[in-house]
């Protein structure tokens, strides 16, 4: 997949994440989720938009980008080796 440099493509980017971010908020208010953290600190910064808690306790690590660093599409290994 080819993606534009900047611009429109960026902003679109940001608008995406921006609604999945609210649309977990609305889980939260509804307890449907324990808890979100946007933007953590130390360890649990890297490659991580934000943590989300399952009610039953459960931690998940959100990542909104199209792209892995400088490669073009995330795979199956990749997800594999994270250490989240």
């Amino acid at each position: 997949m080819s993606f534009e440099a900047g611009g429109r493509a960026d902003k679109l980017g940001n608008r995406y994440e921006e609604m999945w971010i609210a649309r977990q908020m609305l889980l939260l208010l509804e307890e449907k989720i324990r808890s979100i953290t946007i933007e953590a600190i130390g360890d649990d910064e890297q490659g991580v938009e934000f943590w989300l808690e399952t009610c039953d306790g459960k931690r998940q690590a959100h990542q909104c980008k199209a792209r892995n660093a400088s490669n073009e599409h995330w795979t199956i290994g990749i997800f594999d080796r994270q250490t989240v």
